[in-house]
């Protein structure tokens, strides 16, 4: 699939054919981000079948923050706490952007991408084929704001 620089690099994520599961991808977040400070990923996205996506991630004090976005609209809904942005990008791309507070304890900081089934939920039943094309993730340790892509 051609990215949002024309190359063909994006993924796609692909929703296991199942019943009543989560279909996501997720990392810790590496590095040491400092205790208190925002934490910002990065990344673009194109819907192929399912129109929403959701990042999650969990804090150093094992909480969980949330932003839901809708590939399709371009919208954004913030719960839980972090801060979410999305603005357009060529050939249907949105880059999306999503922030959290590291605070402070002793469980690793990670990040969920996880495509949302019918009326945003979070378990649904997988079809084998629908998801989303990614692309460009970034990661910014103790960044409060998103910078420019930049290949690495």
């Amino acid at each position: 699939m051609a990215a949002p620089n024309g190359t063909a690099t994006a993924d796609k994520i692909v929703e296991a054919n199942d019943v009543g599961k989560e279909h996501q991808i997720s990392r810790d977040l590496g590095g040491s981000p400092s205790d208190n400070t925002s934490q910002t990923i990065s990344f673009f996205a194109k819907a192929v079948g399912r129109t929403e996506i959701s990042i999650q991630s969990r804090d150093k004090s094992n909480d969980f923050d949330l932003v839901n976005y809708d590939i399709s609209a371009g919208t954004v809904t913030v719960e839980n706490g972090a801060t979410g942005t999305i603005e357009e990008a060529p050939d249907g791309w949105f880059r999306r952007t999503y922030t959290f507070d590291a605070v402070s304890g002793g469980t690793a900081p990670r990040v969920f991408i996880r495509l949302l089934g019918p009326s945003s939920a979070d378990t649904h039943n997988g079809d084998g084929f629908s998801g989303a094309h990614v692309w460009g993730i970034q990661l910014e340790i103790d960044q409060a704001t998103a910078s420019d892509y930049s290949s690495t």
